[in-house]
């Protein structure tokens, strides 16, 4: 129902074609404001996004790459929104689980009088906080009706991943990453 018919429905008694125009033009105004809101509404989540992709980027201190696609750029965000980061493996391999990769962390353990014996290697004191990220893929992203815009590969290789865990991961910590073939 268009919001010039409800004005007309809250008085109570016909007033003529002139006032009808002014319901109308007054109606018309409201039905602008209201597609402009369920707009805003809908651009409101960073999942949703569409034309403010480019603002929540920004928001998040995020740089696409110049080939990502919409769905790459949406997911980054995502990611980044949902990020604090962590002194914890467990949350790695969780991070990595919602990006749909299964990863494991091997960590050192640094060389410490009385936890070796005489004649087993030791680690140096350079890599006393190493991480071997093993596990990792390149993930393809397919096109998707309603997640896609016009104009974007049919599928692309978004591998944000080892960044999005160099970024959170602790500043003291050395981290390799090893890709399976």
């Amino acid at each position: 129902m268009k919001h010039s018919d409800i004005l007309k429905l809250l008085t109570p008694v016909n007033l003529g074609a002139k006032y009808d125009q002014v319901f109308e033009a007054q109606g018309a105004g409201l039905d602008r404001a209201k597609n402009a809101a369920d707009k805003v509404l809908a651009e409101i989540l960073p999942d949703l996004t569409v034309d403010r992709i480019s603002d929540w980027e920004r928001l998040l201190a995020l740089t696409p790459a110049a080939d990502a696609t919409l769905a790459a750029r949406r997911q980054a965000v995502l990611l980044r929104f949902r990020m604090h980061g962590s002194l914890s493996r467990a949350y790695y391999v969780t991070l990595a689980a919602s990006y749909g990769q299964t990863i494991s962390i091997t960590e050192y353990i640094p060389s410490m009088c009385g936890l070796f014996h005489c004649g087993e290697a030791l680690c140096s004191s350079q890599t006393r906080w190493v991480w071997t990220v093993s596990g990792l893929s390149t993930v393809m992203q397919a096109f998707r009706c309603g997640q896609s815009c016009c104009g974007e590969p049919l599928t692309s290789s978004p591998n944000s991943l080892e960044g999005i865990i160099t970024r959170l991961k602790p500043a003291h910590t050395l981290v390799y990453f090893v890709y399976n073939g």
